[in-house]
């Protein structure tokens, strides 16, 4: 953002000053990088953000998309989704355990999920879990929930595992409006209502 050089930019409640350790240094350099750059230059997002926005326009033009939808999705890629989360209704500090598929059934298997995520910058790695750790978090968003991790085998990889989350738990679920948010995915149907013969399709 141009005028912002120096500024710091965060999210309104973060206190930076209460992260005494440096834990959470990363993600303070991630949330300015949004700011100033748009969520789309995160490590871990593909989306190449001007190709999207060109097609999308295109799209709107042609009538496939609804100026309403458009503006919306561009808001997101350029500042973050909500996901119709209502952050007022998500206040204090709550900490549940792991499920026993990912504490002792699959333990080393989410392991070796989360290594892969972190390496790919989809997640970030904040040190090991502690009661100190729980109290800085407290200091520095005020609000945090710890959901509880579960596993499941992969269907296609039998060998591998994926961390689940709880967020009936947690409460945000139930905090979440999905008012305008919900939606049918109907790929299949668009894919064999278009493809002609003897044409295939490719995802990637």
């Amino acid at each position: 953002m141009p005028g912002l050089e120096g500024q710091t930019l965060l999210p309104e409640g973060w206190n930076p000053h209460a992260n005494s350790a440096s834990h959470f240094s990363k993600m303070f350099e991630l949330a300015e990088q949004v700011a100033r750059h748009g969520a789309c230059s995160l490590p871990g997002v593909n989306i190449k953000f001007s190709n999207f926005i060109d097609c999308m326009e295109r799209a709107v033009i042609r009538g496939f998309v609804q100026r309403v939808h458009a503006d919306f999705v561009r808001s997101g890629l350029e500042h973050g989704f909500t996901a119709g989360v209502q952050r007022e209704r998500l206040r204090g500090v709550r900490v549940f355990s792991n499920y026993a598929s990912a504490e002792v059934e699959h333990r080393v298997k989410v392991a070796e999920a989360t290594a892969d995520r972190v390496a790919a910058g989809k997640t970030l790695d904040l040190g090991p879990w502690s009661d100190g750790l729980r109290s800085v978090l407290r200091d520095v968003f005020g609000d945090c929930f710890s959901f509880p991790m579960g596993a499941v085998l992969k269907a296609l990889e039998w060998w591998k595992a994926r961390p689940t989350d709880d967020h009936t738990r947690t409460g945000l679920n139930a905090a979440t409006d999905m008012t305008g948010l919900w939606h049918q995915v109907t790929s299949y149907e668009d894919l064999a209502a278009w493809l002609k013969m003897g044409y295939v399709t490719h995802v990637s």
